[in-house]
């Protein structure tokens, strides 16, 4: 049998989102298992390499499976200082480990094709925050 070696990819910091939030609701137990939990996002800014702007708004859902896991997807849309509409979204889970306590996530970005940013939508990123923060921080994968 032949095996090759994965490269392990390199980061590049890319933005960093300061999220305010708005108060947590929880749908409660649900029928097909786990706790479902919502927080809106209300505002906060942006910035980095990749550029500088508010956040409009947005939200994050969690869903801890019976399991304990915790599953997060979240969508905020981003609006930069040249006016530019960017959309953010990402899936990931709640991570402790003795390294990091937090949220890590695979991010994806949409982008009106004619923007400078477009760019944005053909690149892999990934985010995490850390546990008791409101700021994310994306970083492209080389």
């Amino acid at each position: 049998m032949v095996t090759e070696t994965m490269p392990t990819p390199a980061l590049e910091d890319a933005l960093v989102l300061y999220l305010e939030f708005g108060p947590p609701l929880t749908l409660g137990r649900l029928a097909t298992g786990g706790v479902r939990s919502l927080m809106t996002v209300v505002g906060g800014s942006v910035d980095g390499s990749a550029g500088s702007g508010i956040i409009a708004g947005g939200r994050e859902t969690r869903l801890t499976r019976a399991d304990g896991v915790t599953v997060i997807d979240a969508i905020y849309l981003l609006v930069m200082l040249d006016g530019a509409a960017v959309r953010l979204f990402g899936t990931g889970y709640l991570t402790e480990t003795p390294e990091f306590a937090g949220t890590r996530m695979s991010i994806s970005f949409e982008v009106d094709e004619s923007s400078p940013r477009a760019w944005l939508a053909t690149q892999c990123f990934l985010g995490e925050r850390a546990t008791g923060t409101a700021v994310l921080n994306v970083a492209k994968v080389l």
